[in-house]
């Protein structure tokens, strides 16, 4: 088992599905309304459909996305004022650490 296809799998069939319910749209004339049961406008079907779709594509894809883990510990520079070995204190004395 390839968790990681699994999930590339997962991701270009919700990527499909939005595809086509898009092309589907896309033939019918990019409709934004229908009529309901009662004869009241309501949204297409297909745009919640399409919504859903997309809200799921883009769920499956954040995952496969590769985070930048920032630079190793070892390339940090340690700021000055914490490099010696004595500090300022707010009255200006130096104490050793």
């Amino acid at each position: 088992m390839n968790l990681d296809q699994d999930a590339l799998d997962a991701y270009e069939g919700a990527k499909e599905r939005t595809r086509l319910l898009d092309e589907e749209w896309q033939r019918l004339g990019r409709p934004l309304l229908a009529k309901g049961s009662k004869g009241q406008d309501i949204a297409h079907p297909l745009l919640p459909a399409w919504r859903a779709a997309v809200r799921l594509e883009d769920d499956l894809r954040r995952p496969l996305l590769k985070k930048h883990r920032g630079p190793e510990t070892s390339a940090v520079v340690r700021p000055l004022a914490l490099a010696g070995t004595k500090r300022i204190t707010r009255r200006g004395e130096k104490t050793a650490r």
